[in-house]
């Protein structure tokens, strides 16, 4: 069965209150730019905020992990850092070399990794890849930033 989002708007700053919102239910606060919804009894999670549409910027972070000793298609890994916030979408990505202990550019051709992550918690950000052409092991880079 599907469920059904219903979304209010909101045309003063601020986060909504749990009593103004049902569970499932999302509200646009108009003049903080911000999505909330309500996921049960007692938590509104948000702000989810858009670029504006004005061309902004975002700062990616830089990070070299590695993926272990033996080759694989998947797996993941985790990101600590702090004052990372809980429900906040992670855009991360393959960054180029050159990668620890890989020796040249020439030798990561074959290197091509997707993933996805997201905030598990203020200090941990988990991440689960895929080789698309061969498997992988050793170190390989990313970029990530938290939207």
């Amino acid at each position: 069965m599907a469920n059904i989002i219903k979304i209010k708007r909101k045309t003063t700053t601020g986060a909504p209150s749990l009593a103004q919102l049902e569970i499932g239910e999302g509200c646009i606060v108009v003049p903080d730019d911000a999505l909330y919804f309500k996921k049960d009894a007692g938590t509104i999670i948000g702000p989810f905020t858009a670029g504006g549409g004005g061309g902004g910027s975002t700062t990616f972070t830089t990070i070299e992990k590695n993926l272990g000793a033996i080759a694989r298609y998947q797996g993941e890994f985790a990101i600590v850092g702090s004052g990372f916030s809980v429900g906040r979408p992670v855009l991360i990505s393959q960054a180029s070399g050159p990668y620890t202990g890989k020796g040249t550019l020439a030798d990561e051709a074959a290197d091509m990794v997707i993933c996805n992550g997201y905030v598990l918690d203020a200090s941990t950000i988990r991440v689960f890849w895929q080789a698309l052409r061969s498997p992988l092991k050793g170190n390989i880079k990313f970029n990530y930033a938290i939207l």
